[in-house]
């Protein structure tokens, strides 16, 4: 939080501070100096406009990936003995990739919204600089400014090319910390919901679903959580003792009730 807050003054409080700066040394020299500043700031936000969002939706979308992917690792290896007896053969490391995947996923679909601003950027400040030094030098010619006015607004120009890019960057990273951010406070604030069945029905169903011999079974669940425990622990209940079609309309109200919630 602390880093988002600062990211955000650095970037409001200099950016805006250097790009008024420039705006009224501009007018000083001729006012037409400032037109192609102008233009390019207009042209700049209107960019962060629709990159920033986008990337703020990207961000959000990978720090969710990030804790799955950290989550499932460091699950695995906390309870590596549960794992190990309880797991088939590749799953505990498919469970793993699939996280993995899904995390890689989401840095192509952030770097490919990078590039797309790079360019964009790139292309803006080329007609910035081309502009501005062409119409320095034409006053010039026409005698309207000095030669010293041609260098500093070459100068200022080149200088945004820097400030652009450090402005993109840190962009970048504040909505990459407000995802973490926002990834953390759903995790945190998360109500647990518990899918719940008398241990006698769960006792017959690893019997009929994974052959094995009642004594296999019996440890199987006595290794996990009790029911009490996890019903404790409940803010929602899904009840799983009957037929799989009983839990289409649980599972439907409370996926109406948490879209609800999130979307305040």
């Amino acid at each position: 939080v602390r880093d988002m807050l600062f990211t955000t003054a650095d970037v409001l409080i200099g950016m805006g501070t250097y790009m008024l700066t420039i705006l009224l040394l501009a007018a000083g020299f001729d006012w037409r100096l400032m037109v192609p500043f102008a233009l390019w700031a207009a042209a700049y936000v209107a960019a962060c406009r629709y990159f920033v969002p986008r990337l703020a939706q990207v961000s959000r979308e990978q720090a969710h990936a990030r804790a799955a992917m950290t989550g499932r690792i460091t699950d695995a290896y906390t309870n590596i003995a549960t794992v190990k007896l309880f797991a088939h053969t590749r799953s505990e490391a498919a469970f793993a990739r699939a996280a993995m995947d899904g995390f890689r996923s989401t840095g192509y679909a952030q770097m490919r919204l990078v590039s797309q601003f790079e360019i964009t950027n790139q292309v803006m400040m080329v007609a910035l600089i081309g502009s501005s030094g062409g119409l320095a030098l034409w006053l010039w010619a026409q005698q309207g400014i000095g030669i010293g006015a041609v260098a500093a607004i070459t100068a200022m120009a080149l200088r945004l090319n820097g400030m652009s890019h450090w402005v993109m960057w840190e962009l970048t990273t504040l909505f990459e910390h407000v995802g973490t951010i926002q990834d953390g406070i759903n995790t945190l604030s998360r109500a647990p919901t518990v899918v719940d069945a008398p241990e006698a029905v769960q006792h017959a169903r690893l019997l009929r679903r994974d052959n094995i011999d009642e004594t296999l079974a019996t440890r199987m669940i006595a290794a996990q959580a009790n029911r009490e425990q996890r019903l404790a622990l409940a803010d929602d209940v899904i009840v799983n003792d009957g037929h799989p079609a009983q839990l289409q309309p649980q599972v439907e109200a409370l996926d109406r009730l948490y879209r609800r919630l999130a979307a305040g």
